[in-house]
């Protein structure tokens, strides 16, 4: 793309007080491209304006058709999920974790929020699996799916070898919720050498 299309991406968005779109990536698209997005008749629902960020940029217009029209947004429990970062999956992934059966029970709808967009079906999975099979899925939070599965499973064999619950005062011991930099400045638990510790094991 030459600058010309670029300063005119720039002016159609000024004319449009859409300046909050401008970023470094509309010098990598067309300014054919960036009028077709903009004039998707998805834009005129308030609701969905609310997602007109920079980050749809990354899209191509059927992708974000496909995206917002996805039925699971009619569904009270996922349409607080409609927000920005939904542009970082693509419609097949979102529809790959709404669909999981987890979301059907009343203790696993606090993971439900959008927080889960940067984490794939897969590892929402393993992760609820284990707990249950730890028999204490009651208390997993949405902090500990950032965390992968090798890294949870040290956790928990570490408080096993060291006679530590794994549940304190009712709720999920904190070292499974804190990052590697907070679990190491607040336990002196280093959670890569943890990992490498039990990685026979793993």
């Amino acid at each position: 793309m030459n600058n010309l299309e670029y300063e005119l991406i720039k002016k159609l968005l000024k004319e449009r007080h859409l300046e909050h779109l401008d970023c470094a990536y509309l010098k990598k698209i067309s300014y054919e491209f960036a009028l077709n997005v903009l004039d998707m008749e998805e834009w005129k629902e308030e609701k969905l304006q609310l997602l007109s960020t920079p980050t749809i940029w990354n899209e191509n217009t059927n992708e974000i058709k496909e995206v917002l029209s996805l039925p699971y947004w009619e569904e009270e429990k996922f349409k607080y999920l409609l927000t920005p970062s939904i542009w970082n999956k693509k419609s097949s992934e979102i529809k790959e974790i709404l669909s999981l059966p987890y979301w059907e029970e009343e203790k696993f709808k606090p993971l439900l929020t959008s927080s889960v967009w940067p984490l794939n079906a897969q590892h929402i999975t393993e992760v609820i699996e284990l707990f249950k099979s730890l028999n204490i899925e009651d208390y997993l939070n949405s902090a500990v799916l950032y965390k992968s599965l090798k890294q949870i499973k040290a956790l928990v064999l570490y408080c096993y070898d060291n006679r530590i619950s794994l549940i304190v005062k009712g709720k999920l011991n904190p070292i499974f919720s804190y990052s590697p930099k907070a679990l190491k400045k607040a336990y002196g638990i280093d959670l890569k050498l943890l990992v490498k510790e039990y990685e026979m094991v793993l």
